[in-house]
């Protein structure tokens, strides 16, 4: 039997051994290349209206500035040292309170009783329902995203809060007819002061009155009453128009009197001088 020349072993074994080299080498820059990759993950981009909170092992940095991201390029330690919670500050939401209730019937099916979720309860002891909507950004995303665990539902019992308490402080007239402005505006400051004291981190944008109306069972009566304020309005109208004709007409007649008592005395007084 012929046996292996050593030359063979030789070149056998520096074939191996480059092969080796060559697989810990690719596997040395495969292993940076992942280590890069994933350090570059940790980049984030934060689009002109975002902002953006980086949690480091669930805490924020102590550093105020760095709290929270404004748009521009940022690095923090990638998943799952850090994570990255988004928000779009700059968009203007919509809250809705006393939005009528879905059906919960067949499809198709009318909803039971008149559908409407919110009713308030004036200063004269009448019922009213309403629907009011929200317009609101996030000023502070620090305080919208971490001091509350449902800022949407905290905001949401605000605005009711506030609709309820202003419209128990407001007679019906001025709450459905008179002074809906102004019913309003009390909402919207009501529901900033409240907003501020608990740190909802919310910028209260405008509060808007979608609709007001009565109770469907007495809707009726207040129309009356609607029609009798109306028609009083238009025969107090009428009198003062009556009115004022008639004192014009009146002072015409003095006038026309006056003019011709002068011209009476006039003549008389001549006569009685020729």
């Amino acid at each position: 039997m012929n046996e292996p020349r050593p030359e063979a072993h030789d070149h056998g074994a520096a074939a191996l051994t480059d092969a080796m080299a060559l697989c810990f080498r690719i596997l040395r820059i495969a292993l940076a290349l992942a280590v890069a990759a994933y350090l570059l993950s940790g980049l984030t981009i934060v689009r002109p209206q975002e902002r953006a909170l980086a949690l480091t092992f669930g805490r924020l940095p102590a550093d105020g500035a760095a709290r929270v991201w404004t748009p521009g390029f940022h690095w923090a330690p990638p998943r799952p040292f850090a994570e990255i919670l988004r928000i779009d500050a700059e968009r203007i939401r919509t809250l809705e309170v006393g939005a009528p209730r879905p059906s919960l019937g067949p499809v198709g099916a009318p909803a039971e009783g008149d559908g409407w979720r919110q009713y308030t309860m004036s200063a004269d002891a009448n019922l009213v329902r309403g629907r009011w909507a929200l317009r609101y950004t996030v000023a502070d995303p620090e305080a919208f995203l971490l001091h509350f665990g449902d800022p949407a539902q905290a905001l949401s019992n605000e605005f009711q809060r506030a609709v309820l308490a202003v419209a128990a402080q407001t007679p019906v007239d001025p709450l459905l007819r008179g002074d809906v402005e102004g019913v309003r505006a009390a909402i919207e400051d009501a529901l900033r002061a409240r907003i501020g004291a608990l740190g909802l981190g919310v910028r209260v944008e405008r509060v808007e009155t979608l609709a007001l109306d009565p109770p469907a069972a007495v809707a009726a009566a207040f129309d009356d009453v609607v029609q009798a304020s109306q028609e009083r309005g238009t025969r107090i109208s009428e009198a003062r128009e009556y009115a004022a004709r008639r004192i014009n007409e009146a002072a015409g007649e003095a006038s026309k009197m006056r003019s011709e008592a002068a011209t009476y005395r006039a003549r008389i007084v001549a006569d009685t001088q020729a």
